[in-house]
């Protein structure tokens, strides 16, 4: 068991997620904990990623990035990069192009060893899709279903729900929909609100008053959607 914190979205450049990474650090124990980014779902944008560095360092922690595209590394030195890390952060994106791209790299098995081991795993909008058993995201999506241009990808199953981010943007409402064609837990999370899992127990944690996270699953009547006040029904359905 572990822990893994899958924010819905936010501007980080304008503070939208510092309280946040400013929990995920606190939860390493360490003053100056050392944060791996990984930039693959942006296809290793190096401005992005430069700002997103500069950001991590100004949180007093070390910062160091995970190249997968645009740099040709042996599988060790993945491994060894993944697992010397505090905090694993995936950035946004292309959920779809992460994901493929780190099952080609194994880096999909040097994260369940990591997580196995206690490294934090984070990520802010598509990029907290690898964390969950399948993520809807507005990319489209190569060999998938599409549903009025959104489409399934599947994570890792670290986290046993179907996954929404950035559900306040109306494109992703229509993950209500996709979810009909889903048995199990559906989870939605508009921006500045998180989904804190720590060794089999679950938390929401919000930085706005006027955003949430949702419930959502297949039901005898149809589609429910429950508005989640804590993160109490999530453990329910988790179990």
């Amino acid at each position: 068991m572990g822990t893994i914190v899958a924010i819905g979205g936010g501007e980080f450049r304008k503070g939208g997620t510092r309280k946040m990474d400013e929990y995920i650090i606190s939860k390493t124990g360490k003053k100056h904990p050392k944060v791996l980014f990984i930039p693959t779902a942006s296809s290793d944008a190096e401005n992005y990623t430069g700002s997103m560095k500069a950001y991590i360092s100004d949180l007093k922690c070390g910062a160091e990035v995970l190249w997968l595209i645009k740099e040709k590394k042996e599988p060790m030195q993945i491994r060894q990069s993944i697992l010397q890390a505090d905090i694993i952060y995936a950035g946004g994106g292309n959920a779809a192009l992460m994901m493929e791209v780190w099952k080609k790299h194994l880096v999909d098995v040097y994260l369940r060893e990591a997580f196995d081991q206690g490294v934090i795993l984070c990520g802010s909008g598509t990029g907290s899709i690898g964390w969950f058993r399948s993520g809807y995201s507005a990319h489209r999506i190569p060999r998938k279903k599409e549903v009025n241009g959104g489409g399934w990808c599947d994570g890792l199953g670290l986290l046993p729900f179907y996954y929404c981010p950035h559900y306040d943007e109306p494109i992703h409402k229509h993950f209500d929909y996709a979810m009909e064609e889903r048995e199990g837990a559906g989870l939605a999370l508009e921006k500045d609100t998180a989904l804190l899992y720590n060794n089999g127990q679950y938390e929401l944690m919000k930085t706005s008053g006027r955003r949430f996270g949702y419930l959502i699953n297949q039901e005898e009547e149809g589609i429910i959607k429950r508005k989640l006040k804590d993160a109490s029904l999530l453990n329910t359905f988790a179990g």
